[in-house]
């Protein structure tokens, strides 16, 4: 019975990750995505909706609704993209309606993401990440800031090839290594 649960979820993930690609969104015009889960107890099925995604014209999703197993809103998040299709804002809504966090998001000229701002639902910036990239526009490091603008964590990335992440470092506000991940490929 269990097997058949874990199957269901994973396919669907796995038609959530093919068909969330922008551009099959586009390509099939896809507005909205619904996933059920279905699940299997003795002779008798429960169907529910796990999630809801709905897309703008151009393949980004802009709202994202999630749901708890009696069917109520888990929450939900909001996206807000400029006219050069860069995420500009991102708002987690709480399952009462209520605002959670904001994100927003500052790019340079030639399209880096630059700096991202972290609001609680008063209002208050509760963490800034700056980040760099490399020449291919690949993300070498974020700092993270809190409130009071003390660096927190350094994040740095070293890539394998362009676009291919070799490893991502994390450091603690004093540069001492508390997390390392690990990319491994298969070609």
């Amino acid at each position: 019975m269990k097997f058949i649960n874990l199957f269901f979820i994973c396919m669907c993930c796995i038609a959530s990750a093919f068909a969330q690609s922008k551009n099959d969104v586009k390509k099939y015009k896809i507005k909205s995505l619904k996933i059920e889960q279905i699940n299997f107890n003795d002779n008798t099925s429960e169907t529910r909706t796990e999630k809801l995604q709905v897309f703008d014209s151009k393949g980004n999703v802009i709202e994202n609704t999630d749901f708890k197993k009696d069917g109520s809103v888990q929450g939900k998040q909001v996206y807000v993209y400029d006219k050069e299709n860069q995420l500009k804002q991102f708002t987690e809504i709480k399952s009462n309606g209520d605002l959670d966090q904001k994100h927003t998001y500052q790019y340079s000229a030639n399209g880096d993401l630059d700096e991202e701002h972290v609001y609680n639902s008063k209002g208050n910036v509760i963490e800034k990440i700056k980040y760099k990239h490399n020449l291919n526009g690949d993300k070498t490091e974020e700092k993270h800031y809190n409130a009071e603008d003390q660096l927190v964590r350094t994040d740095l990335y070293s890539y394998l090839k362009p676009g291919l992440r070799l490893e991502k470092r994390s450091l603690d506000s004093s540069g001492k290594t508390i997390l390392i991940k690990k990319y491994t490929y298969s070609f």
